[in-house]
């Protein structure tokens, strides 16, 4: 105890040599310290930042998606019949009937975002499916893949698009404007792809996708009797058919593609 005593009180070199190791030994310590505490702190702060982002994506995905979960598509088409009477060689009067069934253009509603997205092109395309050979000719305009349909590799598909902001009354919170793009594909899904751009040109992308329920269909079964024809005559009374609805449902929403 004494000898240490003295070696504190000593004036020698080595004794302050070994003091002063010893603090920048400390000083290095906590040097060490207090960068790795800012290193995480920088680190927090940037993951909530982000999260902040995607939170914002989410809003915006659910906000569309919402309103097209309460889109509904109906088909719609006509039914002709009638009858042509004619004669055999003994005179007899002879009568064959005769039917068609024709497309028209069906009605697509879109919750809040009616008049800004629209699918009808696409759904009627799809609907066309349903209808008989003979009916080309007279549903050319729905028989047509609308260029969302486009089987080109290379082709890039047309999509709708709607910028979402927080202003709208259902939010809670306010957030940036974010781009909204929706498409269809041929089993009637839609995608939507949400895309956030900041000022240092960082790109943050959210994805969702909605399954249809239902499919449109023809419900008419012709008699034994009855025969069809390309074409109805002048003047032949049509029967104004609509299909059962079409809506849709949130399948999923992530940062990456399903299975990413």
């Amino acid at each position: 105890m004494e000898r240490l005593r003295e070696k504190l009180h000593s004036q020698r070199g080595a004794s302050i040599l070994l003091a002063l190791l010893f603090f920048l030994l400390c000083m290095m310590v906590a040097a060490s310290i207090l960068m790795a505490a800012a290193s995480n702190a920088g680190k927090i702060r940037s993951s909530y930042e982000e999260q902040q982002k995607y939170l914002t994506l989410s809003s915006a995905l659910r906000l569309v998606a919402g309103q097209l979960e309460q889109a509904e598509y109906r088909g719609s088409y006509s039914i002709y019949r009638w009858d042509v009477i004619t004669e055999d060689e003994e005179g007899r009067e002879i009568t064959t009937k005769y039917y068609h069934i024709q497309q028209k253009s069906g009605s697509f509603g879109c919750g809040k975002l009616d008049g800004v997205l629209t699918f009808q092109k696409e759904l009627d395309y799809l609907f066309s499916k349903e209808f008989p050979e003979y009916n080309i000719a007279y549903s050319s305009s729905f028989r047509n893949p609308p260029p969302s349909f486009n089987k080109d590799p290379s082709f890039i598909p047309p999509s709708l698009s709607v910028t979402v902001d927080g202003s709208d009354p259902e939010l809670q919170e306010k957030f940036p404007a974010v781009t909204v793009e929706a498409e269809m594909d041929e089993s009637r899904r839609i995608h939507l792809t949400a895309t956030l751009k900041e000022s240092d040109a960082k790109v943050y992308r959210m994805e969702a996708e909605l399954s249809a329920q239902g499919v449109p269909a023809i419900e008419f079964s012709p008699e034994a009797d009855e025969f069809p024809l390309d074409s109805p005559p002048g003047g032949a009374a049509a029967v104004p058919v609509e299909t059962e609805l079409v809506t849709w449902k949130l399948d999923w929403i992530a940062k990456e593609v399903a299975g990413g």
